[in-house]
């Protein structure tokens, strides 16, 4: 039965044509057609986005909602996601829980105080987790782990069940014509791959960042100190075809790459298998499929005859909730069990081949070849012979001719009355070249316009005298090298220079390794040998932000802040010069200039917390032509030292009350005279000098006349 409930929980009944599409361990909705309801008290007006549904024990959230005329009324158009989705991907793990987990540890940390409860049906290994929550959903974290402890799982209610498999081993059959149609098998090899390596267990001075940041990852063939290989067994029948490399540092058994070398050459291959099946529970009671049954398919027209396993289920039912259409997806079993039994007749057909044996079927050349190939079969030619030497005509479109004479071979597509030569006796013109393979070739000199250049590796080579116009390049790796040590690469978002530096500095000669890279917008500068970076972006020139990931902790030494708020104030940034260590400034002789224009300048930390200074002297400029309003100063500086309040204090370090507080004998700025006042907040060292100064002198006269009186 289908229920509707609101935001206050009052929950109505609900008739609708409902489809329900389930994929293993992927998308989950149900879509509601509802027309307008008889004897129920719910005005269809009134039911709103997130509002929720349950129907056959799963909650769902609605996400969706169309209202569609009909007529003199109107029917909603609704789609809703199970609340467990929902719910897990809008509360986020912000602290970091990377460690070592069981199975129930794991995912004791995703479902705590999140409202579901799971049950852990069978038994897994435990794990290393890296990168684990920081700021990830709830829902991605659970995705995470059912991949990496490879498990499957099903919702009831607010519980969720994991298995290594759900679903059931049936012993239904669906057949063609009995209760199965519109059968189809699909195969994309447009990524089969026999061969894989694989790399892991990083060490640690390379892995700046997280595990899924693929830049810590672009020396993984120096730094993996696990190396795995594989190579399916089809390797020796159809040749040895290598994939994209598994680079994941978090693996350091052999025995879990070698799954995953295994499980990526296998499922290389993707087959499907689609139908329509049809509701048997008049003949079989349980009939009824579930995501990840295996049942049994069979189709003798494409000679299909074997047990398959239920991918994904799309299932209507009508307003009685009978099941009126039912459109599924299977997956078939491992290329590895696939092919078992053929090895030996396919290696038997090529050695065959070999010997002459047998001839090489049409299916087996290039697919444009192959074009070609069908149309010289199925043409009607007629040939015509001349002082031009002959021409070959179509007779279906007189139009087409290929001419051959002693100058060389010609082609024509508008009846003879202009051509494109093909070859001569120098060569073959390259303007009739339209499709198939050049090998072992040099281009010199060329211009390519327009062109698309995808999937290409450009190795060891050299590209020199050419132009490109317009020309895009697409999911291709650039490389070119001297040795290991010396060159360039150009993958994706991801461009690598690597040389070695012969650098002298005060006295010492060092040669390192040496990497600049561009990767998603950063550029980084990389040193292998003394195991520190640096990093130019946005936020300034650092060594401590690297790319996405959190503030690195080791092997820094300092940053240039851009945009830097921390010591400003208003609308405007400013800029922040930061080390870990000591910071200096220094020049071989020359002066060193400090110019705040007319600002002040304060040795303090961003609360205003003042620090001292220590030099050998400290001398304030006096030059007459930097002064204006010169005149003698004719106040009391008796009377002004007379008044002052000489204090005694303990001045706080950084701000705060500590052991390490000194002992000071001064004056507090909001109790002296404005006559030694810098500004509001400082008292002017200089003009308080010169007071005393002045005071001393207003003191000589008497002085002296005491000395007078007293001889």
């Amino acid at each position: 039965m289908l229920t509707i409930r609101d935001h206050k929980n009052n929950e109505y009944p609900l008739l609708a044509v409902k489809t329900v599409n389930e994929e293993l361990n992927g998308n989950h909705d149900i879509e509601l057609k509802v027309p307008q309801q008889r004897n129920n008290k719910l005005d269809l007006k009134l039911i709103d986005k997130l509002w929720e549904i349950n129907y056959k024990t799963v909650d769902y959230k609605i996400i969706y909602i169309k209202q569609i005329t009909k007529g003199d009324s109107f029917y909603l158009d609704i789609r809703a996601t199970p609340l467990f989705y929902f719910d897990m991907d809008k509360q986020i793990i912000h602290e970091d829980k990377d460690g070592h987990y069981t199975g129930k540890n794991a995912f004791d940390v995703v479902f705590q105080d999140s409202g579901y409860q799971y049950v852990l049906v069978d038994i897994v290994n435990a794990i290393k987790i890296e990168g684990f929550g920081k700021g990830e959903t709830r829902l991605e974290m659970f995705k995470r782990l059912i991949d990496r402890f490879s498990l499957e799982f099903y919702i009831v209610g607010k519980t969720v069940y994991l298995k290594k498999l759900i679903g059931n081993d049936t012993n239904f059959m669906y057949k063609y014509k009995l209760n199965a149609s519109n059968v189809s098998k699909s195969i994309d090899a447009s990524g089969f791959v026999t061969h894989i390596k694989g790399f892991g267990n990083f060490e640690n001075e390379s892995s700046e960042n997280s595990e899924s940041d693929a830049a810590d990852n672009d020396d993984y063939f120096t730094n993996a100190k696990l190396r795995r290989e594989y190579t399916s067994p089809l390797a020796e029948v159809i040749g040895v075809y290598e994939g994209k490399p598994i680079v994941d540092g978090r693996v350091t058994d052999k025995e879990t790459m070698n799954k995953m070398m295994t499980e990526a050459v296998e499922k290389s291959l993707e087959i499907s298998i689609e139908g329509n099946l049809h509701d048997v529970r008049s003949i079989y009671k349980e009939a009824v499929p579930l995501i990840g049954d295996r049942v049994f398919l069979i189709d003798e027209r494409i000679n299909l005859e074997q047990e398959i396993r239920i991918q994904s289920l799309k299932q209507t039912f009508d307003v009685n909730d009978k099941l009126v259409n039912c459109e599924v997806t299977f997956g078939s079993e491992s290329i590895r069990s696939r092919y078992k039994s053929n090895l030996q007749s396919v290696a038997k057909d090529f050695n065959s081949l070999l010997k002459g044996e047998m001839k090489l079927p049409l299916w087996s050349l290039d697919e444009v070849a192959r074009g070609m190939i069908t149309k010289i079969h199925a043409s009607e030619n007629e040939l015509r012979y001349g002082d031009f030497g002959m021409q070959a005509i179509s007779k279906t479109n007189p139009n087409h001719i290929l001419g051959v004479n002693s100058a060389g071979l010609y082609l024509s597509e508008d009846g003879g009355r202009t051509a494109r030569l093909a070859m001569t006796a120098e060569g073959i013109a390259a303007d009739t070249i339209t499709t198939g393979t050049l090998r072992a070739i040099t281009v010199d000199g060329v211009e390519i316009y327009g062109s698309n250049i995808e999937g290409t590796e450009i190795r060891g080579g050299k590209i020199y005298g050419t132009e490109i116009f317009g020309s895009t390049i697409t999911g291709g790796t650039i490389y070119t090298d001297a040795d290991n040590d010396h060159y360039i690469s150009l993958k994706g978002s991801e461009l690598i220079s690597r040389g070695i530096q012969t650098r002298k500095w005060f006295g010492t000669t060092s040669n390192d390794h040496i990497r600049a890279m561009i990767y998603d917008g950063q550029f980084r500068v990389r040193n292998d040998d003394k195991k520190w970076s640096a990093y130019f972006s946005d936020m300034g020139i650092s060594t401590h932000w690297d790319g996405s990931g959190e503030y690195i902790k080791e092997g820094v030494s300092g940053a240039l802040e851009l945009h830097s708020r921390r010591y400003s104030d208003g609308d405007y940034s400013g800029m922040t010069l930061y080390s870990d260590g000591r910071l200096a400034l220094e020049t071989s002789g020359g002066r060193i200039y400090l110019n705040p224009k007319g600002a002040h300048v304060h040795v303090a930390d961003s609360n205003n917390n003042y620090y001292g200074i220590s030099a050998s002297t400290f001398s304030q400029s006096s030059e007459r032509e930097l002064k204006r309003d010169i005149k003698d100063y004719d106040g009391n500086a008796s009377a002004i030292i007379k008044d002052l309040s000489i204090r005694e204090y303990k001045r706080l370090t950084g701000g705060e009350e500590t052991v390490f507080d000194q002992w000071q004998i001064g004056l507090i700025v909001d109790e002296a005279p404005r006559e030694v006042l810098a500004n509001g907040s400082s008292i002017d060292i200089y003009s308080y000098v010169n007071v005393i100064a002045k005071s001393i002198q207003e003191m000589l006269p008497r002085l002296e006349k005491l000395e007078e009186m007293s001889v």
